[in-house]
């Protein structure tokens, strides 16, 4: 089959990663959480082969992108810092 495992799927929000240890999950989050022992954006993104990001610019680091797989797709979709 094609497409993305849910296991496979590691979801952040403003309080980090979308876990099922997290106390207080709303039913929207308890769809998305994980059981992942992913605790940063930074061990989330070694290996990964996409990245969509959607909510701050400035989170991910030209190492991190260096660190997932080979030819990564990466959705930076968050506005950019104006100075």
């Amino acid at each position: 089959a094609l497409g993305a495992k849910k296991e496979n799927i590691v979801m952040f929000d403003k309080d980090g990663v979308i876990n099922t240890s997290r106390a207080g999950l709303s039913e929207l989050h308890s769809q998305f959480a994980t059981n992942s022992k992913v605790t940063t954006l930074a061990e989330a993104l070694d290996g990964a082969d996409v990245f969509v990001g959607l909510s701050v610019g400035n989170v991910v680091t030209p190492e991190m992108i260096k660190s997932m797989a080979a030819n990564p797709v990466v959705f930076a979709m968050a506005n950019p810092d104006r100075l």
